[in-house]
């Protein structure tokens, strides 16, 4: 199955023990929720418009988002 079913599941718990910013929440709810998002990598133009954010804003979820993931696998 593919790895972003992996990561929702086991990630959920943590981003509540790791308190992650409103942001990086926000950003990974639309990728979880929306596949077209992502392909080999993040569209972050199309992340910060759905989310209005900008996608400096997004890109700096993402590097969150990822220090989480990789403090705790």
């Amino acid at each position: 199955y593919k790895t972003m079913d992996f990561l929702r599941q086991d990630l959920s718990y943590i981003f509540d023990i790791e308190k992650i910013s409103n942001t990086a929440r926000a950003v990974w709810n639309a990728l979880i929720e929306d596949d077209t998002l992502y392909g080999k990598r993040v569209y972050t133009g199309k992340v910060g418009k759905k989310l209005g954010i900008s996608k400096y804003k997004v890109k700096n979820a993402l590097k969150e988002i990822a220090k989480v993931i990789l403090r705790n696998f």
